[in-house]
């Protein structure tokens, strides 16, 4: 049974450096975004909000941190009914909710997604051009009438003087607004807080499932008794210690894996190969339904066949 072993380590050692990779990525993109925010490059602005926009890409397509940004958001709607119960000054109320919400991961990052990651990827996915309304949305723009003052005025120029016929002028004036506005010093303090906090969640997030994973079920295979998990011997699939699907379940004890064929050669089925693949379908469902375990007893692949479900169970022979 060495082999079922080696493939669950095999995916644990992928899974672990997927991991890896993540987090070296998210520590490559934000250590980017420090470097460009003490350039002094006349485009660093630009540098600033692209570094920021590569990072959020990454985070956007990973479940697993939006899981992590959700459960933060309920946290904080929690913790902000028990201020507003707890308090009954309006005042303090609102001190108190703007302190813990300004400090959390789901508040910085809903900011940074609102005010960059969504107007910027509808300006790159759009395949037709987009007003100015479509492209800033719901962002909050620092000093938003003088620059909607400055573009009207830098328009009636272009205009009048005929310096470009360009029909996308208004959807790029849009794009630099939104550039322009991300370097207020409170988004360099959100991305901090941010890649602080997201980090050591993902570590944690990590850990906690390889201690579940790596955490067996001691299963008997008794010959009297049937199978049971060895705490809680009352929850048993009995099976008939003469019985074919017995003898199936004996003979993968000594297997790292076998065919079909095999299988129905052990009882007597070699013309009817199905008839036995329906006993081991009958088998993990009587499994489950008697024992009250939520995986299967036997497994399949493609490569080395039948094989006991070694990743979850550790098994004991009792005769």
């Amino acid at each position: 049974m060495l082999y079922p072993f080696i493939l669950f380590l095999f995916g644990l050692i992928c899974e672990y450096n997927t991991m890896d990779t993540l987090i070296a990525q998210l520590d490559q993109k934000y250590s980017e975004y420090r470097k460009n925010l003490h350039n002094e490059h006349i485009d660093s602005d630009e540098y600033i909000f692209y570094s920021a926009y590569d990072y959020f890409c990454i985070t956007e397509t990973q479940p697993k941190i939006k899981e992590i940004v959700k459960n933060d958001r309920q946290d904080i709607e929690k913790k902000k009914q028990e201020i507003i119960k707890q308090n009954e000054s309006v005042d303090i109320q609102n001190e108190l909710i703007r302190k813990i919400e300004s400090q959390s991961l789901s508040f910085c990052y809903g900011e940074i997604l609102r005010d960059l990651y969504i107007p910027m990827t509808k300006y790159k996915n759009s395949s037709k051009l987009l007003s100015a309304k479509d492209i800033i949305g719901e962002t909050e723009l620092y000093r938003k009438r003088f620059l909607d003052i400055l573009y009207s005025a830098l328009k009636k120029f272009v205009q009048f003087f005929n310096i470009t016929d360009r029909k996308d002028l208004d959807m790029h004036f849009a794009l630099w607004k939104i550039i322009n506005n991300f370097k207020q010093k409170k988004y360099s303090v959100y991305m901090e807080r941010i890649n602080n906090l997201l980090i050591p969640q993902l570590l944690k997030l990590h850990t906690q499932k390889q201690e579940i994973e790596t955490t067996k079920t001691a299963l008997i295979i008794d010959s009297r008794k049937g199978i049971y998990e060895k705490s809680n011997e009352k929850l048993a699939y009995s099976v008939g210690k003469n019985s074919k699907r017995f003898k199936i379940i004996k003979y993968l004890l000594t297997k790292d894996g076998c065919s079909i064929s095999e299988l129905a050669d052990l009882v007597h089925q070699t013309k009817i190969s199905h008839s036995t693949m329906r006993s081991i379908l009958e088998i993990n469902r009587l499994f489950r339904k008697n024992t009250g375990q939520s995986y299967d007893l036997i497994c399949h692949n493609d490569t080395i066949g039948y094989f006991l479900n070694t990743d979850k169970f550790e098994f004991q022979l009792k005769e």
